[in-house]
């Protein structure tokens, strides 16, 4: 399979599975993400728009997807298309989670290493405080 085959497959299967995923975006915390644009906005400040790479959109999809909103260190690597016997994979997860991390600039939205599961989870702060 060519190289663009592939990468046409892993779209298909990464938006045939936002079925559930509203079509202007979802909330995460007090932000508001636009899927089609993929963009965060922190609620109550317009125009403050933080632009996320198309890495960062289709990370955010799958952990709001996702069972109490946990990726795995796979997962991961199937979202950004990273074969899984590739070198230097745990450096590139790392580099992804932290960058996905810097997009959140106040404390309403963490994102967490959970070591016993081999993974990370999206917390948000006020889900928690209820």
């Amino acid at each position: 399979m060519g190289v663009l085959e592939n990468l046409s497959n892993v779209y298909l299967k990464i938006f045939s599975s936002l079925a559930g995923v509203p079509d202007e975006g979802f909330s995460i915390g007090s932000y508001y993400f636009s899927v089609r644009k993929h963009v965060l906005t922190l609620k109550g400040l317009k125009g403050k728009e933080i632009h996320c790479t198309h890495q960062d959109g289709l990370l955010l999809i799958a952990f709001m997807k996702s069972v109490d909103r946990f990726l795995s260190h796979k997962d991961i690597a199937e979202v950004c298309s990273w074969p899984l016997e590739a070198c230097g994979l745990n450096e590139r997860r790392r580099t992804a989670i932290s960058q996905l991390r810097k997009l959140f600039v106040d404390c309403s939205v963490e994102i967490i290493s959970v070591r016993n599961r081999g993974g990370y989870q999206l917390v948000i702060i006020e889900d928690e405080k209820k």
